[in-house]
């Protein structure tokens, strides 16, 4: 799942995005952080 999800932080829709970076917290893989800061960037 990590992988479609950060491939979802950087799709043009706000929406998805949003949903993308809540699931991923909601997962709380430290992995996860690294694509989860650029996306706030």
């Amino acid at each position: 799942a990590l992988p479609a999800l950060t491939q979802a932080l950087q799709d043009k829709d706000g929406m998805v995005r949003r949903a993308a970076a809540w699931a991923l917290g909601k997962i709380g893989d430290p992995q996860a952080l690294p694509a989860l800061t650029q996306a706030l960037q």
